[in-house]
């Protein structure tokens, strides 16, 4: 029983992980199409936010790779 308990809080996490970097991805794409910085690292604004969606969708890629392991 337990180890249903675990993979059910295991699989929301995952899920919610996953709507966290949609979300971030569609903030630095319109900060992208609107020329604004989302962390203002120091980098120039649209190479900031490519590299901040590249990394969204590796994370994406990472958690669907996770939900499908379970």
């Amino acid at each position: 029983m337990n180890h249903y308990v675990y993979k059910k809080k295991l699989l929301v996490t995952l899920i919610v992980l996953l709507i966290l970097f949609a979300a971030v991805f569609i903030a630095a794409l319109i900060g992208l199409n609107k020329n604004y910085s989302l962390f203002s690292t120091g980098l120039p604004v649209g190479v900031e936010n490519i590299l901040v969606m590249i990394l969204s969708v590796l994370s994406m890629i990472k958690v669907i790779h996770e939900i499908h392991r379970l």
